[in-house]
């Protein structure tokens, strides 16, 4: 059991995802209604994958630059 727990937090602790530069400029200093919007309008293009697409998708959504 503490092998398994060993490997989850050091798993966890590899999955620390930064923010795209400017992600968010469009929606700042927005409240309500268009807010709500301008979040929906950053994610609305994205690509749903099933957890078992996931190992096929990883190499490449996750592949690092070096």
């Amino acid at each position: 059991m503490k092998k398994i727990l060993l490997f989850i937090t050091f798993i966890g602790s590899q999955c620390i995802a930064q923010i795209p530069a400017g992600y968010y400029n469009s929606v700042q200093g927005l409240t309500a209604n268009p807010l709500f919007l301008g979040l929906h309008n950053i994610i609305k293009g994205h690509t749903q994958l099933s957890y078992n697409a996931l190992w096929n998708a990883y190499p490449k959504t996750d592949k690092k630059p070096n």
